[in-house]
């Protein structure tokens, strides 16, 4: 599953809730020490829901089944309010449980028979069916159900959609990790693969994809019944279905069929030569490397809208969120994530589909292969070159990030003692620092060791289910270095390690050189890296020198540079293989501070970049200086990618500012003029570039989230009457943006904007605009509505997530602040009453942050109060508190620097 990259500029698999504002905030620090605060810190083992399947309930029905296949024949259609199956599932029992539950969650059971003989000797508790010892036999057992399910507006189980553009519907799935239950009553867990055998009955205009490919469709009056092949035998999890008039392209990979499917309305925005374009070189790329063709039968991928994460590697029928497709000429940076999260996806037909975890304390490994292999496919089968630039840009920065909050934890989730604790996996350490530490695995053993253990793995346990274990011993068979130990530091053990430069030089000579390592772990870790070393100035600034470095201790020394002239600069990590954050000696971060322009190396200049930054967030650094040095330099970078990171770290992403250099920044006359220097400079920018082009919309998008002046909000509101091809999105930004700082024109601008964009995501635009509006009567309004129990059925999970994410903006908590006691009392949810999803939609998006001591203490005590919270809760309040702790020290230091003004030097 994928969407970091989409909410980054990227990719993962992550569910796009209001989160991911917290997840990237900012860049990263060394955890803060909350004495009451880090005794709270969730132990994922701990929560209990209702809704679930605990790993010991899933071992004990896995231990005495087997054999399992499904044959499921449902109807769907556009009208009715729920579907209807009729579920056909065999398997053999070694012995006859006391009681055998079907997951089954949210449905309505009609009639059971078993071994042919209707029953009534079962129970239904709204999550699983219950069938007692006395129906069942050792052996083979066929149980045939009948069942009603609601159609899901929340995007799991089976989602339907309405297109408020032409009034079609469509339906999709979406299951993982728990949620084909909510299609059809089944084993729901990864280690009982199973064959699926599906007929579905639609409308007769609709077109209809699943797992299987197509056997033969049959006319019956007004709906047409498809057949589908048996599937392979694959977890539940990766079964699928998408219905509904959908645009169909075809194309083929040698004998291989490729399909992409999208909406009527939304077709024109699909590129489809280039979609196809990236699935042939990512097959040609993955066929090749693991030395295992591609199984499936048909590669078909659909495009949805409303889906909860960025893409999900249904076998044979990929579906991916309509973000990835832009609705103008896409940027090259729109074009490198789409690659990207089609060849994450299809990296997991093999890691994932082929081979599948037992359980999901393994689910990193699914994740951080499929986003290295992806990463590694770009870069060597396509043409984005840039690709680990990017790389380090987001993946690698969220992973820092996450590591060092209260709430990290090891690679390898040990305490995943269920399926609900599972879902609080899809986190920057099952992605981010996955994929960097198999990055650094690949490297340390060496690639071609690494692919040959990887070939192996797949071989041996081709359709079967396999564990962390299975995986390293393939790699343990091609290398000497010893990986039970690197297993152990590595992926069982938490935390970054940071690396030091330590140079001292007499009359321009190296006296010595040396590294210091601060290990987070028990040990200290192996780690190898390369050591640039560089000398000359300005222009003539030049790599002189690479050290390959294998550190597995506290210290390192650079024995060859001794006695050499002094060198302007040494970078550790260069070329970045290495998983620590690393600082400058004071040398070397004096000349970046002079010289960051002359970096000819663009991985290794926003390498340089990002420590800066680094430096700020971890108040080693006053946030003044950042900023400056942002002002002195930014003039000479050309690379979109380098500038987007740059001021994306001053001004803040799109949707916030949470977690920047302006948002840090206490109020003062140097932030005013700030903000002032940086609207003209980039409306200057936008002047200089050609209306419609990459560059254009970028610094478009820059002035959209710096603009806040009164200058600079009547500049963004000409461009929006002057630039006759802004893309509909960008100028919804725009819009955005008037709107959350009060523009006397925004609810003008509102209704104009949606005259001309009836999309979803135009609908869902205007919702978050007209919810930002700085009005206390607006915000009590939508939250109002927003706690109607009726709003549910009257909105999409995804409307309503939009509305929350911009009722307590930044400079909006006064706004705010009446309501933070029905905030509190709407999470508690002590009653049961409110659905789960929905209070964590609430609690992750408006949580009371303030960057004050005051807000801090606040959401501690809330904490500490309510013990039962849920773990998606509990992690977002466990890092607002650390965040907010983050901000008020940067903000002091920002005032200490004022003060001497130190930060201007």
């Amino acid at each position: 599953m994928m969407s970091i990259r989409m909410i980054f500029g990227g990719h993962m698999k992550l569910r796009v809730l209001g989160f991911l504002i917290l997840i990237w905030v900012a860049g990263c620090s060394t955890a803060g020490n909350f004495p009451t605060i880090n005794n709270l810190t969730p132990d994922v083992a701990s929560e209990s829901i209702k809704h679930e399947l605990t790993l010991s309930e899933a071992r004990a029905r896995s231990k005495i089944l087997s054999e399992v296949v499904y044959d499921l024949d449902i109807s769907v259609g556009s009208r009715d309010e729920k579907f209807s199956g009729t579920l056909k599932a065999g398997f053999s029992l070694s012995e006859v449980p006391n009681e055998l539950r079907f997951d089954f969650d949210g449905g309505t059971v009609e009639k059971i028979k078993i071994n042919k003989t209707p029953i009534t000797d079962y129970r239904y508790d709204g999550t699983g069916i219950y069938l007692s010892s006395s129906t069942l036999v050792k052996g083979l057992n066929l149980v045939e159900i009948t069942y009603q399910h609601p159609y899901a507006s929340d995007g799991v189980g089976l989602h339907r959609y309405r297109d408020p553009a032409d009034g079609e519907t469509y339906i999709y799935t979406h299951f993982e990790p728990y949620h084909a239950n909510r299609f059809f009553p089944c084993f729901d867990q990864p280690d009982l693969k199973a064959t699926l055998t599906l007929a579905v009955t639609a409308p007769s205009h609709w077109k209809v994809v699943s797992t299987g490919a197509e056997q033969k469709k049959k006319n019956k009056g007004s709906t047409k019944r498809w057949s589908f092949a048996t599937s392979p035998r694959v977890s539940t999890y990766l079964f699928s279905l998408a219905a509904g008039p959908f645009t169909v392209w075809n194309d083929h990979h040698g004998k291989l069929p490729l399909r992409l499917f999208a909406r009527k309305s939304f077709a024109k925005y699909v590129n489809h030569e280039f979609w196809f374009k990236i699935t042939k070189q990512g097959l040609n790329f993955y066929n090749k490397y693991f030395d295992y063709e591609y199984p499936f039968g048909k590669y078909d991928q659909t495009v949805v809208p409303e889906a909860v994460s960025g893409a999900m590697e249904n076998v044979a029928n990929v579906t991916f969120n309509e973000r990835y497709f832009s609705r103008s000429k896409p940027t090259r940076e729109q074009l490198l994530d789409a690659s990207n999260v089609i060849l994450h996806e299809m990296a997991h037909m093999w890691f994932g589909n082929i081979v599948t975890m037992k359980w999901w304390n393994d689910l990193w490994l699914n994740e951080s292969f499929a986003t290295y292999m992806a990463a590694h496919a770009q870069f060597e089968a396509t043409e984005f070159k840039e690709i680990w630039r990017d790389f380090f840009g987001s993946d690698k920065q969220w992973a820092y990030w996450e590591d060092q909050l209260v709430t990290t934890h090891p690679i390898e989730a040990k305490a995943v003692t269920s399926t609900s604790d599972a879902r609080g996996t899809f986190d920057g350490i099952t992605y981010g620092k996955g994929a960097s530490v198999v990055k650094q695995l690949s490297y340390y053993i060496g690639k071609g060791a690494f692919q040959k253990g990887v070939r192996n793995y797949i071989k041996k346990y081709g359709f079967q289910n396999a564990s962390l274990a299975d995986f390293i011993n393939s790699l343990q068979e091609h290398t000497r270095h010893n990986l039970e130990s690197w297993t152990k530091l590595w992926l069982q053990e938490a935390g970054v390690d940071s690396l030091t430069v330590n140079l001292d030089c007499e009359n321009e000579k190296v006296r010595t050189a040396t590294l210091s390592l601060k290990s987070a772990t028990s040990s200290y870790r192996p780690h190898a890296f390369q050591v640039g070393v560089f000398d000359g100035e300005g222009k003539n600034l030049r790599i002189s020198e690479v050290i390959d470095v294998t550190m597995e201790g506290s210290s390192y020394e650079l024995k060859g540079l001794a006695g050499r002239k002094c060198p302007k600069l040494i970078f550790p990590n260069y070329n970045d293989y290495a998983y620590l954050k690393t600082y400058f000696d004071p040398r070397s971060l004096e000349f970046v501070f002079q010289n960051l322009s002359q970096v000819n190396d663009p991985l290794m200049r926003l390498m340089v970049w990002n420590n800066l930054w680094n430096m700020v967030i971890d108040q080693k650094m006053p946030i003044q200086k950042y900023a400056q040095a942002v002002k002195a330099q930014i003039s000479s970078e050309k690379d979109l990618m380098i500038l987007k990171k740059v001021l994306e770290n001053l001004v803040g992403r799109w949707w916030s500012e949470v977690g920047s250099a302006l948002y840090y920044m206490p109020a003062s006359v140097e932030k005013n003029e700030l903000v002032v220097y940086f609207e003209g400079y980039f409306l200057k920018q936008i002047e200089n570039s050609k209306p419609g082009s990459d560059e254009n919309k970028f610094w478009l998008t820059m002035a959209a989230k710096v603009a806040q002046s009164p200058g600079g909000l009547l500049s963004l509101q000409e461009q929006l009457k002057i630039n006759k091809v802004i893309d509909p999105d960008l100028r919804w930004q725009m819009i955005w943006t008037l709107c959350r700082r009060g523009s006397a024109s925004c609810k003008g601008l509102i209704a104009q904007e949606s005259k001309h964009d009836k999309s979803e995501r135009g609908q869902r635009y205007a919702l978050g605009c007209a919810a930002a509006i700085p009005d206390a009567t607006v915000k009590t309004e939508w939250l109002t509505k927003l706690l109607e129990p009726k709003t549910k059925s009257k909105m999409s999970m995804a409307q309503m997530r939009t509305i929350m994410r911009n009722l307590n903006l930044p400079g909006q908590e006064e706004l705010f602040e009446p309501h933070v006691q029905t905030y509190f009392e709407v999470v508690a949810n002590r009653d049961g009453a409110r659905d789960r999803d929905f209070v964590e939609d609430f609690a992750e998006n408006l949580i009371p942050r303030q960057c004050t001591k005051e807000s801090r203490e606040r959401i501690e005590g809330f904490v500490v109060k309510e013990r039962n919270l849920e773990y998606p809760v509990k992690k977002a309040f466990l890092v607002a508190h650390q965040e907010d702790d983050r901000c008020v020290k940067i903000r002091e230091l920002a005032l200490k620097s004022i003060t001497s003004g130190a930060g201007n030097e």
